[in-house]
């Protein structure tokens, strides 16, 4: 997801205002990709850009490319369409069409590493465009790399026409680093140039919120529900702060709300305020639905592996921080999980060396990767000394 505008820089709410204008202007592959993602405002100008662009009346000599690449796009062959697209660029490297082609596939595919680099590409065709410079620090951003997203975004020329996406994105730029007060500064920036600037309005209240003003938060939220009472996203966020400011029933009613409409993460949450409220078996099932609803949520990993320390079963909490800290973006903060992790890997293996006989040519099977992780079967009970 392109555009992360949650607590966590983990869920996205896509700028529906923009709708129509998709159902207008994207050629008939767009369309049937844009049935299968969640779009975010980023995400959401680049695919304008790609179907604004006008072609050439006369054939040009990538054709045969791109539409072979058309082709493979329309059924399901996305790789396929990159490879078509890369042979149609290595002939002619000037033409800004294909590099935004190339640009939105690499963003579909997660490549974050080739899209780093067509937007760097894009930039050299065409310097003035703000589209390459919104998409390189929105990577930078997904990455992790603020400071570099942050820099981009100032250095960006001024088209007069994105600049309040450009402060929008620096909003959450700064909101990932934490610096609440220059967030709140850009999505008001960003509000003022476009009123209806939904995705700023939320990154508004979210800073408000992080920085402890609960109730400013929920206002700004509740004027952008006003606007678009159908997005379940919205009714999670409002159930974060009520949560927040300790006001479980009412979030567990917003958060219900978001559950009909098949918000994702909506799990995690709920987890939280049973972890709150010591409903430990409930927050234990509630977080294990939403990582198996997202394999990638670090936050619910971290969780379950706090219940499973807190009820002694040590295997298996070693095993949860072990899934969040190859998950968590932050280095500092899996850092932090892994040593966890390894603190209680010794301990029980001080406490085995007392009363435990360790099996002969033990292999420790904590360093596995994240897959091999999962698909570990459940610790088997040891026999203590003396007992058969």
């Amino acid at each position: 997801m392109v555009l992360c505008l949650s607590t966590q820089a983990g869920l996205g709410y896509p700028g529906s205002n923009v709708a129509h204008l998709i159902q207008l202007k994207l050629i008939h592959i767009m369309r049937m990709e844009l049935s299968q993602i969640r779009l975010s405002t980023i995400l959401i100008v680049l695919l304008l850009a790609f179907a604004a662009t006008e072609l050439t009346a006369n054939a040009r000599s990538t054709d045969k490319e791109i539409e072979r690449a058309e082709f493979l796009f329309f059924h399901g062959d996305r790789l396929g369409a990159i490879e078509m697209l890369e042979k149609a660029r290595d002939i002619d490297s000037d033409d800004a069409d294909i590099h935004t082609r190339l640009l939105n596939l690499y963003v579909l595919e997660k490549m974050h590493k080739e899209a780093k680099e067509e937007c760097r590409l894009l930039m050299k065709v065409k310097p003035d465009s703000s589209i390459s410079y919104l998409m390189l620090a929105n990577l930078e951003k997904e990455d992790n790399n603020l400071d570099a997203a942050i820099e981009i975004l100032k250095s960006a020329p001024d088209d007069g026409k994105s600049r309040a996406d450009f402060a929008s994105l620096l909003g959450f730029c700064y909101l990932q680093a934490g610096k609440f007060s220059q967030a709140k500064s850009s999505f008001q920036k960003a509000i003022t140039l476009d009123k209806k600037k939904i995705d700023a309005s939320v990154g508004l209240a979210i800073s408000q919120w992080r920085e402890g003003d609960v109730e400013s938060g929920l206002k700004t939220v509740d004027q952008v529900i006003a606007s678009m009472p159908d997005m379940g996203d919205l009714r999670k966020l409002r159930g974060d702060m009520l949560a927040a400011a300790g006001k479980f029933e009412e979030a567990l009613k917003e958060l219900e709300i978001a559950k009909e409409k098949k918000v994702k993460n909506v799990h995690s949450s709920l987890g939280q305020i049973y972890l709150k409220q010591d409903r430990t078996a409930e927050a234990e099932a509630a977080l294990r639905k939403a990582t198996e609803q997202n394999v990638e949520d670090s936050l619910s990993f971290f969780l379950l592996g706090q219940i499973y320390e807190k009820n002694g079963k040590l295997d298996e909490a070693i095993k949860e921080y072990r899934n969040s800290a190859y998950l968590e973006k932050d280095k500092d903060t899996a850092s932090k999980i892994s040593a966890r992790a390894d603190a209680l890997a010794l301990a029980k293996r001080q406490r085995q060396q007392i009363i435990l006989t360790p099996p002969k040519n033990h292999v420790e099977v904590f360093r596995y990767s994240y897959k091999d992780m999962i698909r570990l079967d459940a610790p088997q009970p040891q026999m203590t000394k003396g007992k058969k």
